[in-house]
């Protein structure tokens, strides 16, 4: 930041403070799933009877933090997973056609409440 400040000042800019906000992984689900599955957090898919695909990058069903996490820490299951993008179009595009029910998104993106 100090380096960024004195560059700006030179150019007569000024650099705010960054903000706290952190850019992290996270599992998403449209407005309707949710809704027609009385869902409000994602340890309420545990309770979920249909059938549950996870879609996200391809390395989800190794990653401790993914797959494995959701199924040991929220002891969901899912009947099939589908390789996609990490956050990306495709995941956001599987997720409104039906194909995935879940899917490994951004924290910090602003286009989830399209969902």
């Amino acid at each position: 930041m100090t380096a960024l400040r004195g560059f700006a000042e030179k150019k007569g800019l000024k650099v705010l403070e960054p903000a706290e906000a952190a850019d992290q992984n996270a599992f998403a689900v449209t407005k309707t799933f949710a809704t027609a599955n009385n869902l409000s957090k994602l340890s309420d898919l545990k309770r979920y009877k249909g059938k549950l695909i996870l879609g996200g990058p391809p390395e989800c069903p190794t990653r401790p933090f993914c797959q494995p996490g959701l199924e040991r820490t929220y002891g969901l299951s899912f009947s099939s997973f589908v390789s996609l993008d990490a956050g990306g179009p495709l995941t956001k595009t599987a997720l409104k056609t039906g194909k995935v029910q879940l899917g490994l998104v951004f924290s910090s993106d602003g286009s989830l409440a399209q969902l």
